[in-house]
């Protein structure tokens, strides 16, 4: 073998070593990857987080420390402190009314960058709320409307939510809205009768806080009891706080229609629901708008909600207002029992009906009176006067034979002028019931 071939071979014999090496140094590359590709145990999480919040505080101490000896560094360095700390500021002050805003309900928990009741407390979001105060009246827009980050703190949005406007609930910040309402009113950031913002409405008109508390999530299947029940139980908690501060009155139930509001979501909430009913129960029979539906019309959208709306009318309106709710008319004059036996069918609203008085019944219902009551009220439906004489058929004989009676002459005691009263009222009511008959 000649010396050429000699180094041809050893320089072959190199270059396999050398691709070798390539070869080992790219799969412990490999492996590398392959390790940091593994998920972090609790432990590393744990102290990867101490790492971090260790070198955030020696940081932070730095800059304490330059800050505090400032005005022994030159002149540029002075100004330039300054634009720093001016542009720190500014740009803190934005991040803490963008964390207050934002109810993006798109995103996983990741992406998620608001308030987080699991993570965050109401000392420290009062805390640095205190430091910019004045950001509670800025509003934010969200698609073609502009809202004050109270109101974000109460629903969520979703890209297809941007101009319909049918947002969700929001469980992780809602329970920060007392906060920013008590913070608000002590810094008199808007209106006493805007209520630290509560009452505000948005450019639009879009509900204010305490009617978009009487949502619930429509972004959840219906029959999810467990997470709907959730909700209640979250929104329920903050409109007892807001009571308790006096942020929530009685009458705001009646004018703002929070009744009403509640009746129309997809679930009812029963919690909310007994909670105000049981503050304001006239709520049931009156309406914030003239002649719109009552509650128990919304409520016929669902045998069950008509059930719980039927049955606290005549919980609190045994004797006649309660069974005459039943045949109250809209704008349109339609009643709750027409449209529950539509939506619903006639023997299941019946069923509901008749069960509710059989429950009631030591409280039996003013039969005279709810007759003379539906009668006489053209607010009220004839069906109800018809439903009255099939339940009870001997009713109308029992009233013309007290009308007849009482034509004889008696010694003048107060049962006489009951009596009389008595009289006057019924006379009063076959007049109208024949006339209302006739269609005059």
């Amino acid at each position: 073998m000649d010396d050429s071939d000699s180094d041809n071979d050893h320089q072959l014999q190199n270059e396999d070593e050398h691709e070798n090496e390539n070869e080992s140094e790219d799969e412990s590359e490999s492996e590398d990857e392959s390790e940091d590709d593994q998920p972090l145990t609790e432990e590393e999480r744990i102290a990867a987080a101490a790492e971090d919040a260790e070198t955030s505080r020696v940081m932070l101490l730095k800059v304490i420390s330059i800050l505090e000896r400032k005005v022994t560094y030159p002149a540029r360095t002075i100004r330039k402190i300054g634009d720093l700390v001016e542009d720190f500021f500014f740009k803190l002050k934005e991040d803490v009314h963008e964390m207050l805003c934002s109810n993006d309900g798109d995103g996983d928990a990741d992406d998620y960058h608001g308030l987080d009741n699991t993570r965050d407390t109401e000392a420290e979001v009062e805390a640095i709320v205190r430091e910019f105060p004045n950001i509670l009246a800025e509003r934010k827009a969200i698609g073609i409307r502009f809202f004050y980050p109270i109101q974000c703190l109460a629903f969520t949005v979703h890209d297809e939510d941007e101009y319909s406007f049918n947002g969700g609930i929001n469980l992780k910040a809602v329970s920060f809205i007392p906060v920013l309402a008590r913070l608000a009113t002590e810094f008199g950031l808007f209106l006493e009768e805007d209520r630290g913002g509560l009452l505000s409405y948005d450019n639009r008109s879009y509900g204010n806080v305490l009617r978009i508390l009487m949502r619930s999530d429509p972004h959840i299947i219906t029959n999810d009891r467990k997470h709907h029940e959730l909700v209640d139980d979250k929104y329920l908690l903050v409109m007892k706080q807001l009571r308790q501060v006096g942020l929530l009155k009685k009458d705001d139930i009646q004018m703002y229609g929070l009744l009403e509001k509640l009746c129309l979501q997809n679930v009812i909430a029963e919690k909310r629901f007994r909670f105000l009913v049981e503050w304001n129960p006239t709520t049931l029979l009156d309406t914030y708008v003239k002649f719109q539906p009552t509650s128990l019309h919304l409520a016929t959208m669902s045998i069950e909600r008509f059930r719980l709306v039927f049955e606290y009318g005549i919980r609190y309106y045994p004797n006649k207002k309660g069974i005459c709710l039943l045949f109250r008319k809209d704008v349109h004059g339609n009643t709750p029992f027409q449209l529950a036996c539509k939506r619903s069918g006639y023997k299941e609203v019946m069923k509901v009906v008749e069960d509710t008085l059989i429950r009631y019944s030591d409280t039996p219902i003013n039969i005279t009176e709810a007759l003379i009551m539906a009668a006489i009220d053209k607010n009220v439906h004839l069906d109800g006067v018809y439903f009255l004489l099939r339940r009870h058929p001997d009713i109308l004989h029992k009233i013309l034979s007290s009308s007849s009676s009482s034509s004889t002459p008696v010694v003048a005691t107060a049962a006489t002028s009951t009596s009389a009263t008595t009289t006057t009222t019924t006379k009063t009511y076959i007049l109208k019931l024949r006339k209302r008959k006739r269609g005059s």
